[in-house]
């Protein structure tokens, strides 16, 4: 039993048949080499996070994209964007699956994606995957889902890719704490979104809360939005206090 499946087995041993079979287990076997033997070029991760990069980083991954296919529809044909996705992460998990759907990774920091996209183009040539250095709020797209990790705070982030979904689509943002500032119901509003459920990941619970927001396109975002980057880093200063 390779490392992958073991830590699968171990974590989640009443989900693990069906998790494993979604995967192509040694792709991601693949990506996990690449993250350790890149770390420190890239600076993927701090010098605390080296020594967890598989539980922290991909098994997290795995598990979010699993629980998220039980809700969403995720084809060949389906239009997904990994937002922020510095070396891949949740997005290139998606490649992983056994059927990937059609997959745009968008980080406008090339340092980083710039190591991935040379390592894929190197090891998986013919792949379908597109990569995009420009910042979120400047992309116009039509994409079914859109998730994000690491990505700025909520619910700005709705803001910011609020013009890449397509009416109908989903934007799935992976996130630790559950808070609900003050100004979120406008935000979502504006920027055409409504938020249909939080998805609490208990069996992550070893990393700390994690939980997947659930939020459906359901029309047009306001004029003039999203907001200036400036605006948006204001409200998140001031939420912070």
């Amino acid at each position: 039993m390779n490392i992958i499946e073991e830590r699968i087995r171990f974590y989640f041993p009443e989900e693990s048949d069906k998790i494993i079979s979604l995967y192509d287990i040694d792709k991601i076997i693949s990506f996990l080499n690449f993250l350790q033997e890149n770390n420190e070029r890239g600076g993927f991760f701090s010098k605390k996070d080296e020594e967890l990069i598989l539980d922290r980083h991909i098994i997290e991954s795995i598990y979010h994209i699993y629980i998220l296919l039980g809700h969403v529809v995720v084809s060949r044909k389906t239009k997904v964007a990994d937002i922020g996705t510095g070396p891949g992460l949740p997005g290139f998990l998606f490649f992983c699956l056994r059927d990937f759907p059609a997959l745009t990774l968008v980080d406008s920091q090339k340092r980083r994606l710039g190591i991935l996209q040379e390592w894929i183009d190197l090891n998986f040539i013919g792949h379908n995957i597109k990569f995009d250095y420009k910042r979120a709020e400047d992309i116009r797209g039509s994409f079914d889902l859109v998730t994000s990790r690491a990505f700025i705070q909520w619910p700005w982030s709705a803001e910011v890719i609020c013009r890449m979904v397509r009416k109908g689509g989903i934007y799935a943002p992976f996130g630790a704490t559950a808070s609900e500032p003050a100004n979120e119901k406008e935000i979502l509003s504006r920027a055409g979104f409504e938020k249909i459920k939080i998805l609490q990941l208990e069996k992550l619970n070893f990393l700390g809360t994690r939980h997947i927001k659930l939020l459906k396109k359901v029309g047009s975002p306001s004029q003039n939005f999203p907001r200036a980057w400036k605006i948006i880093t204001k409200e998140i200063k001031d939420n912070n206090g």
